[in-house]
């Protein structure tokens, strides 16, 4: 008799769970899935937006903008497979940024600079900011970044300004105009967060010859989905239906689940769909949401004596310090800078519209990040459609897109993309989760599970290999990578099993090697 799981969450966590349990012959055989997805489309965090604009349907994604095989290796390797032939790519390359501020309140001199040479000239008013000293500021971090970082991986960003501020001769503007607002840009709009990010995290990005970022020159080894990146999500459901029997539920949206206390300890969730209320009985769950969301599921009436002698220990909202966030999508130019509407980069870091006073004269806060999507297209029919995320919920007196021209607006939750962020309540969520492959003395039989980009690194391959790394633990699926991965690919696999199950060096070394753990 095959046994039922329910996956929480259409985006590409839960479509990765789903295509991971198909890949493996005892567990299609073995498991029927029931996919319960909020939204009437799937995507989640992955989600892309059909618009219709100057006379062309365009896929605009409102979270995952580009990616990248080199960091997102295993995410690459799946879309190698002849399985996925049909989600397409398109390289991008020379990855422009440009970053506007507000006029400086003392000269009116205008604050602008850009990592291109369009917006690089010493003899254009726009671009002063970006002097010769300044320039040497730019060149001397990149220098270290290149050739040294890899010597002090754990050292902090943050932490390495302090040491070296010395070496830096504008550091009291170097770091505010150029430090974090690119940090920012990469941690999700609106915070720097210096002192949790690492040299672990940006030698991979900044090292090299060709860097992914940089200060002073396009990026390189870009990649975007062609037809939006909830195509790759969409992509994962059809080749799991193909070989599992899947029930894929849209509009589903999940209020409550708890865990039986007596017999096979089997898990009851309630949904509303099409305005009616809908409860099943599951073998397992897991939950794929956010965990602001998990803790909103799990602290209900039927779950008390649960949440009251585990999950309020690690699964509370208060312990997971997830960014607020809102994407616009829009068509009012005006949200660029007025001082910096050239339209040539790829995306515009705004602090323009988020003055102060005082150094450094505006609110990192208040900022926000604009992809101007004819350049990140490449396609002449973008002109004019925007998509600008913040981090945070705008207040009234944020400068934000005008309402009637704005397409769509969403909120979100996210962390970080790197797994250092929130890494205390990462590697002690697994004494919340179902018995699986490496149990604990005095593990509750749960059959709930916890995967998705907050367990790992918010990113499209945080969301994929948190999957893998569930269908290992709870369902002995081993990598469904194998036999064909690269050195890269299966170590970011292992080291983010070890974030989600801190394991002993023999099961790591076990893991790599095999892919699953005895």
């Amino acid at each position: 008799m095959t046994k039922q799981v329910c996956i929480v969450g259409g985006g590409a966590t839960g479509a990765g769970l789903l295509w991971c349990l198909a890949q493996d012959a005892g567990a299609s055989a073995n498991w029927t899935a029931t996919l319960l997805h909020e939204d009437s489309e799937l995507g989640g965090h992955s989600y892309t937006l059909p618009v219709q604009h100057n006379g062309k349907m365009l896929p605009i994604d409102i979270g995952v903008q580009l990616i990248c095989p080199l960091m997102y290796p295993n995410v690459d390797l799946m879309l190698q497979t002849k399985d996925f032939a049909t989600v397409r790519r398109t390289p991008f390359d020379l990855l422009k940024v440009a970053c506007a501020f507000p006029r400086d309140p003392r000269t009116g001199d205008q604050r602008n600079w850009g990592n291109f040479p369009a917006y690089q000239s010493s003899t254009d008013p726009r671009f002063q900011i970006l002097s010769p000293t300044m320039a040497d500021d730019c060149q001397r971090f990149e220098q270290f970044m290149r050739y040294l970082s890899y010597a002090f991986l754990n050292v902090s960003l943050a932490d390495y300004l302090r040491w070296n501020i010395s070496n830096f001769a504008q550091v009291e503007w170097f770091v505010p105009h150029f430090i974090e607002p690119y940090m920012s840009i990469m941690n999700g709009y609106g915070a720097s967060l210096l002192d949790q990010m690492t040299f672990k995290d940006l030698a991979p990005l900044f090292g090299g010859f060709q860097p992914l970022a940089s200060l002073t020159e396009p990026g390189v080894g870009w990649q975007r989905f062609t037809d939006g990146s909830a195509s790759w999500v969409r992509a994962m459901v059809t080749v799991a239906q193909a070989a599992m029997q899947t029930d894929v539920r849209l509009g589903a949206k999940v209020s409550a689940v708890w865990t039986e206390s007596t017999g096979g300890h089997r898990v009851h969730v309630r949904w509303s769909e099409s305005g009616q209320q809908m409860e099943g009985t599951f073998d397992k769950v897991v939950l794929t949401t956010d965990m602001w969301t998990n803790h909103e599921l799990l602290d209900n009436s039927d779950n008390q004596a649960l949440w009251n002698a585990l999950y309020r220990y690690y699964v509370h909202k208060d312990l997971w310090s997830l960014l607020p966030g809102k994407c616009y999508v829009h068509t009012d130019r005006d949200i660029l800078s007025p001082d910096l509407r050239d339209e040539l980069e790829t995306l515009q870091f705004t602090a323009y519209y988020a003055p102060l006073s005082n150094p450094p004269y505006y609110e990192l806060r208040r900022t926000f990040t604009t992809y101007i999507q004819k350049n990140l297209l490449n396609d002449a029919a973008g002109d004019g459609l925007y998509v600008t995320m913040y981090g945070d919920e705008p207040t009234n007196d944020w400068h934000v897109p005008d309402p009637s021209k704005t397409v769509r607006a969403i909120s979100w939750r996210h962390g970080m993309w790197v797994p250092s962020f929130m890494d205390g309540p990462k590697r002690s969520l697994h004494r919340a989760q179902g018995l699986g492959a490496i149990p604990y003395q005095g593990q509750m039989d749960t059959n709930v599970y916890f995967a998705g980009n907050n367990t790992t690194m918010d990113s499209e391959e945080g969301a994929l290999v948190s999957a893998m790394v569930i269908a290992q633990y709870a369902f002995n699926v081993p990598y469904p990578l194998l036999p064909m991965p690269h050195a890269t690919a299966i170590a970011l696999f292992g080291l983010m099993y070890q974030v989600m199950f801190p394991l002993l060096d023999t099961q790591r070394i076990e893991l790599l090697n095999t892919g699953t753990i005895a």
